[in-house]
């Protein structure tokens, strides 16, 4: 009864309120973006931060992107893609990166795993990703964002046809 009783214990009990306020005044000395957390919503933070980083170690550990990264990788090559950079670093302060860049075109791709329940579409995994797309905009990048179910010879060929003619970093006319 008692190991019954451990199972269905409060995960978030060891998080207190003063956890919740002490990274609430982090915030407010600006070492991250403006987020007033519960102690629920900071454990589901930290728990989607190590899950990012345990994929991120994953990537680096067997040298290769997703497998949904290899896929979009062998379809491109076989509509004759461009050249792509992988893992390419655009924000000069931020360690944001783009799964896949364009520098002719100034065009970053990203392949969007976990649609269904992952790290996209959680509640802090959206608002990162938001904020990501939002500044590589400003910065003058199209961004495009491709799903499982968009990763198709006939969508990479119009996307290669889009971005093909777009060579000074200003968009294609629209036929």
């Amino acid at each position: 009864m008692e190991q019954c009783a451990n199972i269905m214990s409060n995960p978030f009990a060891k998080l207190t309120f003063a956890d919740a306020l002490a990274h609430n005044r982090k915030v407010e000395l600006g070492r991250k973006p403006l987020r007033v957390h519960t102690p629920a919503s900071l454990m589901a933070d930290k728990r989607e931060s190590e899950t990012q980083k345990k994929a991120t170690q994953l990537i680096k550990a067997n040298g290769q992107g997703s497998h949904l990264e290899q896929k979009f990788e062998k379809l491109w090559a076989e509509v004759g893609g461009l050249k792509l950079e992988a893992e390419f670093r655009f924000h000069p302060t931020r360690r944001w990166r783009a799964d896949f860049y364009h520098a002719p075109s100034r065009t970053l791709i990203e392949i969007e795993g976990g649609v269904w329940g992952g790290r996209h579409t959680r509640g802090g995994g959206f608002l990162a990703d938001s904020e990501k797309y939002l500044a590589a905009f400003l910065l003058g990048f199209s961004v495009v964002r491709l799903t499982a179910p968009q990763l198709t010879s006939e969508n990479l060929a119009a996307v290669l046809g889009r971005i093909a003619p777009n060579t000074r970093g200003t968009p294609a006319n629209i036929g």
